[in-house]
């Protein structure tokens, strides 16, 4: 996508129970997207990805998208975006795995 930039990227070791931040967006963008493979998960696995934002500068962050992913994800939901939103204030990205075994995500937040 022509003007796109990454952001952040990585991959990201699970801990079970606990939310780990990604990402924390402070400078503005017209909008932001986090990207996410899936594909190690496996049966009894549960995980919970949060984009949260600020509605005005100085504000608190509040959650906008929480998705919650269960088990082995199907051929064609391998890899997730969240919903393209604007980040005029503060966004961040979250991933908190609350059951199955501990794995790892590569993942990256886009901009344009």
């Amino acid at each position: 996508m022509a003007g796109t930039t990454v952001l952040g990227s990585g991959t990201v070791t699970s801990i079970i129970n606990t939310e780990i931040t990604l990402l924390t967006v402070v400078t503005s963008q017209n909008y932001v997207v986090l990207k996410i493979d899936l594909s190690a998960m496996l049966t009894g696995d549960i995980v919970q990805l949060l984009v949260y934002t600020k509605v005005l500068p100085g504000g608190t962050s509040k959650p906008a998208y929480p998705t919650i992913f269960a088990g082995a994800q199907p051929s064609n939901n391998l890899v997730w975006f969240s919903t393209p939103m604007p980040s005029d204030a503060e966004a961040h990205f979250t991933l908190k795995q609350t059951a199955g075994s501990v794995r790892a995500y590569p993942w990256s937040v886009l901009a344009g």
